[in-house]
């Protein structure tokens, strides 16, 4: 698990959390939990994170967010659902 932050000056803006999945066919970077006041800040942050996954022995990314994250990610295309149920009623 791999923890990004974007700063303003000291103060925290953006957080990203990363992790390396592998999979049968592919070993890609999953990138979920973003959260901050400028979340957007992000994709100044991009091609970092993209090198970063590189290294590492990616060959792709992938991020777990709602859809409107493609308005700002217009390169990227949705691959599947994450699906839940409810188990509290």
């Amino acid at each position: 698990l791999v923890v990004w932050v974007v700063r303003d000056g000291a103060d925290p803006i953006a957080v990203l959390l990363a992790e390396i999945l592998v999979y049968p066919q592919r070993k890609m970077c999953s990138l979920f939990a973003l959260a901050g006041s400028r979340i957007v800040a992000l994709l100044d942050g991009m091609p970092i994170i993209e090198k970063w996954a590189i290294s590492m022995g990616c060959d792709g990314l992938e991020l777990k967010g709602r859809p409107e994250w493609l308005r700002v990610l217009p390169d990227w295309q949705i691959e599947g659902v994450c699906m839940r149920k409810d188990l509290s009623k």
